[in-house]
């Protein structure tokens, strides 16, 4: 089975299950760390349909020499009558072909018997099914037959899966430094057989050595030592945005829904973190949906960001859908891992507040992403590891699985900015900014092909896409070169000074910041549900922020006694919110606008003038208003550095209340107020705000609008 693993790192994002870490960061930041993730396989966790044993024969013929290998890890050569080698390796007898096996999964867990020329191998301990399961036979010189494995009982039934993704910006170094992966089983699950495996240091299976513990309820697997390359020996390790994976065959019994599954990763110079999830035991088929989603805002090391208005150094997110199993091609009776429902669309609503701000970085025109992705370096804005089922690869179901880059794409009409990467396939995220959403960033991503199963992403994006601390992450060759796998050279750094920021976190510290992420199948399109809620902790530091708003209002006429218009300029600067080394300023959520007394408003002047309704104006939809072009009073311009042109609109008088009693007309059961609509016709980007007016007994007029959008403007 070819495996292939996809990590995103994006501002749109965070990771599921995302373990909790506990560190000490340098201040250049080049270190690991680990996102963790547990999924069920199935999503309904049931029965196993097979005992875990499992009896492979080892068929060599007469005047064979042979290899044993075990996971990736060579156990010895032997040979069977008559004797090429003459007796310079050892005879491959049941009893040491089974002191062999036993040397690496201990006594008592593997029985061999038969001649020489065919052993059968049974698995009999606690880790036995594994123990025959990555057993392999590797022909050095044959007699009459030649060497192979023949399986005869397949184990069928519920799975763990734990994937540790490194989206630090160092690789993990495991050779002397070993990464273990600890799974600690809930109640009521009991482990058959644990494997692991990673992309970076071999295709073979079981590069990753895994031991079933006590008594099943905890499984351990280590990835340490070296592997040869090349014909030189190479210390295993886990590249920038590479995953480690672990499965786990289960045995349920008597588990029940909720029972926390609790994982935990250590060692490779990382820090330790640690996660946990909810199983769910069911008899019903799974359906499509997602067992997990997660975004988070990381500082080095994985801590969490806090601070009101930073930019953290990456945004991760994690979306996890149900996974099922279904026959491999390749190997009758035996499952593999797919998805419980083909997605087609995913709808991400960041927290209110979060932005990115693509106009500070380069971006890549759509024919060069397309062609082969020729896109320059620093375009990339982050890392995505997605996971799918790609059907049958050379008569096997394969999962699919690596690292790529994310780049900052040239927008289409319509769209405030668009990212891009490509697993095989482009991919395609379109970001808007929503009106009726709290004006939060939406971000979709449509029409995943039908091709390719999707089931889990891990996407990071940064912070400051500019930083040094990324040069060694802004291409897969510069990944492997910062392994020592590739030459250095290819890898030339940056060269930014004072590069501009792309993530900001929201100004506000009143409320948790929630996200959602919603989707529908193929199967079923167009009928969107709920996938699933991120939850991060109220922000902090909200008094440490800078503001300086200023408000200018100047008449058009200067006569006394004299029909006038007026010029009003809100002004909060800007600058700061450009700046990566400083917090940006509060954003704006309440505008006021006192006028002097003896201005006044003029009844007699608005003959032919009308209002708009709420109905008219839709205060709470992104459609363009129908309000009568004589309820203008007003031409509004605002200008953000988010978007690279100015919005423009008008203001319209909002239709009274007549009378106390009366039904509303306007959000404030008012006599005079207005509606602020403005928009950007490329991004498509609106805002719709009311004001309220308000007259003192003296006549002096207050204008108010309040919770206006956590964006930056003026």
């Amino acid at each position: 089975m070819r495996r292939v693993r996809m990590t995103v790192v994006v501002w749109l994002a965070g990771v599921a299950l995302a373990g909790v870490v506990s560190v000490s960061a340098s201040a250049e930041g080049l270190m690991p760390w680990f996102h963790l993730a547990s999924v069920d396989r199935p999503g309904n966790l049931g029965p196993s349909t097979a005992a875990a044993s499992e009896v492979q024969e080892v068929t060599t013929g007469s005047g064979a020499v042979f290899e044993l290998n075990v996971g990736g890890q060579e156990i010895g050569y032997f040979e069977t009558a008559p004797y090429p080698f003459g007796g310079a390796v050892p005879r491959a007898s049941a009893a040491n072909v089974q002191a062999a096996l036993e040397g690496v999964y201990g006594s008592g867990n593997v029985q061999v018997s038969g001649p020489e020329s065919a052993l059968v191998v049974r698995s009999v301990g606690e880790d036995a099914y594994e123990a025959v399961r990555q057993l392999k036979v590797g022909v050095i010189e044959t007699g009459s037959a030649s060497a192979r494995v023949v399986t005869s009982a397949v184990f069928k039934g519920s799975e763990l899966a734990v994937t540790a993704t490194n989206v630090g910006d160092a690789t993990a170094e495991a050779g002397s430094d070993p990464l273990r992966i600890v799974d600690r089983l809930p109640k009521g699950l009991r482990a058959l057989f644990a494997h692991g495996n990673t992309l970076v240091n071999s295709q073979e299976f079981g590069a990753v050595r895994c031991l079933v513990q006590e008594a099943g309820q905890l499984v351990e697997c280590v990835l340490g030592g070296s592997y040869e390359l090349e014909g030189r020996e190479v210390p295993k390790k886990v590249l920038m945005f590479h995953q480690v994976e672990v499965v786990v065959g289960v045995e349920v019994e008597g588990a029940v829904s909720g029972e926390l599954n609790e994982v935990s990763v250590s060692g490779a110079g990382a820090p330790s973190a640690r996660s946990t999830h909810a199983i769910v035991v069911s008899g019903s088929p799974t359906q499509f949906g997602a067992e997990a989603f997660e975004q988070d805002a990381e500082e080095v090391g994985g801590v969490p960001d806090q601070q009101a208005g930073s930019h953290p150094f990456q945004y991760t997110t994690t979306v996890n859908l149900n996974e099922a199993l279904g026959p491999d091609g390749g190997a009758p009776g035996k499952e593999v891992a797919k998805p419980a429902g083909l997605v087609k669309d995913l709808t991400f609503k960041l927290p209110a507040g979060l932005i990115g701000n693509p106009t500070a970085i380069p971006r890549c025109p759509l024919n060069a992403f397309v062609a082969e992705q020729k896109c320059a370096a620093d375009t990339i804005i982050g890392y995505t590891s997605v996971t799918f089922h790609e059907g049958e690869i050379g008569g096997q179901s394969g999962l699919v699985t690596s690292p790529v880059p994310v780049y900052n794409l040239e927008p289409a009409v319509g769209e405030a900015a668009r990212f891009a990467f490509s697993p095989g396939a482009p991919v395609y995220l379109s970001a808007s900014v929503s009106n009726s959403e709290d004006y939060r960033v939406t971000v979709h991503v449509t029409n995943i092909p039908q091709g390719i199963g999707f089931m889990n992403t891990t996407l990071t994006l940064w912070g400051v896409p500019g930083d040094t601390r990324h040069d060694k992450e802004r291409s897969l060759q510069c990944i492997n070169a910062a392994a020592g796998l590739a030459a250095e050279s290819t890898c030339p750094p940056a060269g930014i000074v004072n590069p501009p920021p792309f993530l900001i976190l929201p100004t506000s510290c009143t409320s948790e910041l929630q996200s959602v992420v919603e989707g529908d199948s193929w199967q079923h399109a167009g009928t969107f549900k709920e996938l699933g809620t991120s939850l991060m902790p109220a922000l902090g530091g909200c008094s440490s922020l800078p503001f300086s708003g200023e408000i200018e209002v100047s008449p058009d006429e200067q006569a006394a006694s004299t029909p006038s218009g007026l010029s009003v300029d809100v002004k909060v600067p800007q600058q700061d919110a450009l700046n990566a080394t400083g917090l940006a300023p509060s954003s704006l959520r309440d505008i006021t606008v006192v006028l002097p007394e003896g201005i006044a408003l003029n009844a007699a002047a608005a003959d032919g003038l009308q209002a708009c309704s709420e109905e008219q104006v839709g205060l709470d939809n992104g459609l363009e208003v129908a309000c009568p072009n004589a309820s203008k009073v007003a031409t509004v311009t605002i200008h953000t550095p988010l978007l690279p042109n100015p919005l423009k609109g008008f203001a319209y008088l909002a239709q009274p209340q007549n009378f106390p009693g009366s039904p509303q007309e306007n959000p404030f059961q008012s006599l005079v107020a207005i509606y602020v609509v403005a928009k950007d016709p490329v991004s498509g980007v609106i805002v719709k705000l009311a004001g309220q007016i308000t007259l003192s007994p003296s006549g002096q007029i207050t204008t108010t609008f309040t919770n206006n959008p956590q964006l930056p403007f003026e």
